[in-house]
């Protein structure tokens, strides 16, 4: 597939017809990338290219409609969701300094927030790269291919915040199974040397890829005029391949894998701590004697209680958005046709899309959580606005 690509962006020189870049993405070819939203390639603009021999095959969605539709969520939607998410992460960030990081649960939290930050501005650039690429206009730079380059980023920020929520749903499963042993294992020292290792890991996981791909200058002699397009190194496709199989195969489903596991226990927690406190609070009104004694135990058991449900509200938002990327990763292994540049690249290029959105979505709603269960966190933001 890449040959193919890098035939057609050279293409420019030769007398040849131009072709619409959403109809080249149309093309049915025998090499598909991994996927459109993390490999997904297509023409820069205002390059001429040869009118394709294969035949143009739609699938189940024209392209006008998928043009509409990712109209409607990646650019419409996905900016309704994306800009405020901006804004709240970055309350997060100020919030969990002014509250002070005095546990491991706290130092996973402000470090969740940066990283759904970073995704969030990468995001933001993906969006604006895409939203110009959709206007008229003589770039010198093709939009398309600028945007695309940030995908890959996103991808590397993103499964760092995808195991920065593993380790926190592991953290406090062990809390709940080993409470004598939580304290001297978890530390807020092994927890930034943890965190740490996984910015290291994602950054090492990335870094081969990120490197067989960036922009060239092309020179189009029908339009006398020369524009910035993406170039890939001869050796991407077997990187990607190897990416996919470290982190979409094994990670991705691993981290997803544990954390619902990690759900399991914690919902399991939840109920039997409702229970306990109803059974103590029974108890206690039958005996006055007691009273003050267990009234302290219920004390403490709420405030560890309400961290016990923060961690388990975002370890749910991650599952959920975390699981379209995974269908759609099966899907592509079962049906090989629904894939870039396939006969269901239009119907695939869309859900990629909303994909996408509903991971940004997942990036920007933590603050709900942090606010409703944390209340040194809720009296912190309450006093910025009043």
């Amino acid at each position: 597939m890449l040959n193919t690509i890098q035939t057609l962006l050279q293409a420019d020189n030769q007398d040849v017809s131009p072709i619409n870049v959403m109809s080249l993405m149309s093309l049915n070819t025998t090499n598909p990338a991994a996927d459109p939203m993390d490999a997904g390639v297509s023409t820069p603009q205002g390059v001429h290219v040869s009118t394709p021999t294969s035949t143009q095959l739609s699938g189940l969605m024209s392209t006008d409609l998928q043009e509409l539709l990712n109209l409607i969520t990646f650019i419409v939607i996905q900016a309704v969701i994306l800009f405020p998410g901006i804004f709240l992460n970055a309350l997060n960030i100020y919030v969990f300094l002014r509250v002070g990081l005095g546990d491991t649960v706290a130092v996973s939290f402000f470090a969740l927030s940066l990283t759904d930050m970073g995704c969030l501005i990468i995001a933001a650039y993906n969006w604006l790269c895409y939203t110009l690429y959709r206007l008229p206009g003589g770039w010198s730079v093709d939009m398309f291919s600028l945007m695309y380059l940030g995908v890959w980023y996103f991808q590397a920020v993103y499964d760092v915040s995808m195991l920065i929520t593993t380790y926190t749903a592991v953290q406090k499963c062990c809390c709940i199974t080993s409470p004598l042993h939580f304290k001297s294992v978890f530390t807020k020292t092994r927890t930034k040397i943890i965190i740490t290792i996984f910015w290291a890991f994602c950054i090492a996981s990335y870094a081969p890829l990120l490197a067989t791909q960036g922009l060239q200058k092309t020179f189009n002699s029908k339009t006398n005029s020369s524009i910035y397009t993406i170039w890939f190194a001869a050796n991407r496709e077997e990187i990607v391949g190897a990416n996919d199989i470290i982190v979409r195969i094994i990670l991705q489903n691993a981290c997803e894998a544990i954390v619902i596991t990690c759900l399991f226990i914690l919902i399991y927690s939840l109920r039997r701590q409702s229970q306990f406190r109803h059974s103590a609070s029974v108890q206690s009104f039958s005996s006055g004697s007691q009273f003050s004694s267990r009234d302290a135990l219920n004390k403490i058991s709420a405030k560890e209680l309400q961290v016990i449900k923060s961690v388990t509200l975002v370890s749910t938002i991650f599952v959920t958005c975390n699981f379209p990327r995974i269908v759609l990763s099966v899907a592509r292994t079962v049906v090989p046709e629904m894939d870039t540049f396939r006969r269901y690249h239009n119907i695939h290029l869309t859900l990629q899309m909303i994909r996408r959105v509903i991971e940004v979505s997942g990036a920007s709603g933590n603050f709900i959580i942090y606010y409703r269960f944390n209340t040194r966190f809720k009296d912190v933001v309450s006093s910025i606005f009043t």
